[in-house]
């Protein structure tokens, strides 16, 4: 009887831990699966992130191609246009120094275009000396508020 109860203790101690190690087999297989869940998900974040950070460079890079295109025919219209202001600026002076008639410009109460005319006419040899002047040493105190 005494061998018959140790060996059904033994046998209840060997179901024991039997039930013990597959208790510890389905912890560790959660653990696994945990782990394994948690890498996936890990995972598709990283992918996400890369995806969606591609997609933005490639926005952000369309938008300054745009920009840089946008700028390029700005720059472009800008240097025609300076091109133009020149040419005219080039056609004034050759208008105003080809007549008899004295012409001067003056910007901000200062003289900034005198030509040969106006230079002989006020009696100096060349129209810097003129543009040295103060507009009011050259013109009357009455037509001075004219011009200002």
């Amino acid at each position: 009887s005494s061998f018959k109860q140790k060996y059904k203790d033994q046998q209840f101690e060997i179901i024991r831990n039997e039930n013990k190690v597959k208790n510890l087999t389905i912890k560790n297989q959660r653990y696994a699966l945990f782990v394994t869940a948690s890498l996936i998900m890990l995972f598709l974040a990283i992918v996400f992130i890369l995806f969606n950070r591609s997609r933005i460079s490639k926005k952000a890079k369309k938008l300054l191609e745009e920009s840089n295109q946008v700028m390029s025919d700005q720059k472009l219209l800008l240097e025609l246009t300076i091109d133009q202001l020149k040419e005219s600026e080039e056609k004034y002076k050759a208008l105003t120094n080809s007549i008899q008639d004295g012409v001067i410009l003056i910007q901000d109460k200062k003289l900034i275009y005198v030509n040969d005319a106006m230079g002989t006419l006020l009696g100096y040899d060349t129209k810097e000396a003129v543009l040295a002047l103060q507009p009011n040493e050259i013109i009357s105190a009455e037509d001075l508020a004219l011009v200002q």
